[in-house]
């Protein structure tokens, strides 16, 4: 527009740890109002799911929640790069998929242990809000479940050290993932 450039992230990811990190220069995204978010709602209306990020500004996130929350349809917000959300606007949404680094942001809990982890999901569900863990290998998957997670991301195999790289998506994880997972 007229009054800002388009927004731009850079990730970048540790080669080492697969940590990342996102650099935002919000520019337009930033200038989204009402009547950008109304113009969505024909479009909503026929969806199950609407997944949302934060690289826009956090009321128009909220009126996507109201109009999503009107016609039955599932919020899942992407919580990077990280802001802090109100725990009335996480009660709205069905499902968060925080990382790490986003869920001790979420929690005041530093992730350094499956118990830390149990914890910070128990504190996110306590605000009425399905979880997801983004695992990078098999097992990880495995113990999120035991842990309490309610869905597992592949999005991190084949980033960390530990994890196997393979060409394109690891179909048979996901095989393996598909049958033994709830």
């Amino acid at each position: 527009t007229d009054a800002s450039s388009t927004g731009c992230a850079l990730i970048m990811v540790h080669e080492d740890s697969g940590q990342n990190e996102i650099v935002i220069v919000p520019g337009t995204c930033n200038l989204l109002n009402e009547d950008d978010t109304n113009k969505v709602e024909e479009v909503l209306k026929d969806c199950e799911y609407v997944l949302l990020q934060l690289e826009v500004n956090q009321d128009a996130n909220e009126r996507i929640v109201e109009l999503a929350r009107k016609h039955n349809v599932k919020v899942i917000v992407n919580t990077a790069p990280y802001a802090p959300m109100s725990d009335d606007f996480l009660s709205k949404v069905y499902m968060v998929t925080p990382n790490e680094v986003e869920a001790e942001e979420m929690t005041g809990i530093k992730i350094d242990g499956l118990e830390a982890a149990k914890e910070a999901a128990r504190i996110i569900k306590s605000k009425g809000v399905e979880t997801m863990a983004d695992c990078s290998t098999v097992e990880e998957c495995y113990e999120a479940e035991r842990i309490g997670f309610d869905c597992v991301s592949t999005t991190m195999f084949g980033y960390t050290p530990y994890s196997v790289k393979v060409e394109g998506p690891n179909i048979e994880a996901i095989k393996e993932l598909v049958a033994n997972l709830k």
